[in-house]
């Protein structure tokens, strides 16, 4: 059960940490390109 548990607590987390990763790089990609 706390095997469980914890995928399915570990496995939203680090899909919402990867994405806001991914979307803050880009944003930061972005902003550097117009800054040029």
């Amino acid at each position: 059960i706390f095997d469980h548990l914890a995928v399915y607590i570990i496995i939203p987390e680090v899909i919402l940490g990867l994405t806001t990763f991914y979307y803050f790089q880009k944003i930061k990609n972005k902003n550097y390109l117009t800054l040029i």
